[in-house]
């Protein structure tokens, strides 16, 4: 089955066979930047891919393939969008489809897939302060998100960078090429 969708940068592209001309810094960049978590109500993808990021630069200031994939870990929704984890959980064809996808803009990259449960603490450390920030009660997901598993020391340092950090589309293009170009 081929799977078109319209990218944020109006290029037509079959999802099941991306071409690395398909996977641009830009694109994933104007994509996240103008979705919002949380079925709408949060904060952009964008943002929460910098908080994700971040936390990773300050405990691995050295691992440019960690950082990458910081950058990369919600990527793919620039090509199918912000499915919340539980309805992606429930789903083995969205599963398979998202993980595809991931493959195609890891290796388009050159992101070596190893180290990623650094970068699902950090996310899950981001779910958890957006959280808090949208329901002003970080506890009351403890039972769906399983937040009980985080570090507080690693929300608190998100806590406290969160306000400062700048998430536009060129930052996240300098980021994304600067990595690549550090890799080995």
């Amino acid at each position: 089955m081929t799977l078109y969708v319209l990218t944020h940068t109006n290029k037509i592209v079959d999802i099941e066979n991306l071409r690395p001309g398909d996977i641009t810094p830009t694109g994933i960049a104007i994509a996240l930047e103008s979705m919002r978590r949380f079925q709408g109500r949060g904060v952009s993808v964008l943002r929460h891919t910098f908080w994700v990021y971040e936390l990773i630069c300050k405990q691995y200031p050295d691992n440019y393939n960690l950082q990458l994939l910081a950058l990369l870990h919600d990527a793919p929704e620039a090509f199918i969008g912000d499915i919340p984890a539980p309805i992606l959980n429930s789903s083995k064809d969205l599963q398979a489809l998202h993980s595809r996808v991931s493959d195609s803009i890891f290796r388009c990259f050159g992101a070596a897939f190893k180290d990623f449960g650094e970068v699902l603490i950090a996310d899950r450390v981001s779910l958890m302060y957006e959280y808090s920030r949208l329901v002003g009660d970080p506890k009351k997901a403890e039972s769906v998100w399983g937040f009980n598993e985080v570090n507080q020391d690693h929300f608190d340092a998100l806590q406290n960078m969160a306000e400062t950090t700048i998430a536009t589309v060129d930052r996240y293009i300098d980021e994304v090429n600067k990595i690549v170009r550090a890799l080995p």
